[in-house]
């Protein structure tokens, strides 16, 4: 893992992730439940709750969780009233860019850099969203490290090799869905 990423993620986890989890020890277990809320957020939420990737990053596991976090955004996004078409056909073009993370025989330089570039353009997105939901939104803190986790991703290195810094990408991006939920 290069140090931009080490660094990037080390930031994260002091000011997002150590913050939230001593505010969760001292709520009570209903506070913390999930409640029922909409199918494409639960869908995201419960695929990568818990998932720990000790090994390196499996590529279908990480291309169904992006996919599944796209439809919660679009859903997030179809909720208002009157939706922004140009939310919407970025979701669209984020869907065609993760094609680009299906198996590909070889991981050259600029096929990693495309991967990365999936991950800064779903992370934009949520960002995006969460801005247009207003106030209701996401906390700017947790969007904001959403788009540090995806940058913190070292495009000099394979995605598979940093699972560590994939998971607190998912766990961010979970986190931001479950504060755009009304």
């Amino acid at each position: 893992m290069g140090l931009r990423a080490r660094l990037a993620a080390l930031v994260l986890i002091t000011t997002v992730l150590v913050p939230h989890a001593r505010l969760a020890a001292f709520q009570s277990p209903s506070q913390t439940a999930a409640s029922p809320g909409d199918p494409a957020v639960d869908a995201y939420t419960t695929f990568v709750l818990g998932k720990k990737l000790t090994g390196p990053a499996d590529r279908a596991f990480v291309v169904a969780a992006l996919d599944r976090l796209v439809s919660a955004v679009e859903a997030l996004a179809l909720m208002r009233p009157n939706p922004d078409e140009r939310l919407l056909s970025s979701a669209h073009k984020v869907r065609r860019e993760l094609r680009r993370l299906q198996p590909i025989v070889g991981d050259s330089p600029a096929q990693i850099k495309d991967r990365w570039n999936v991950f800064q353009e779903v992370a934009q997105l949520v960002a995006d969203v969460s801005r247009e939901i207003g106030p209701q939104g996401a906390h700017a803190g947790v969007t904001s490290a959403l788009l540090t986790a995806a940058d913190g991703l070292d495009y000099d290195y394979s995605l598979r090799s940093q699972p560590n810094n994939i998971e607190i990408y998912f766990d961010l991006a979970s986190r931001a869905l479950k504060q755009m939920m009304p």
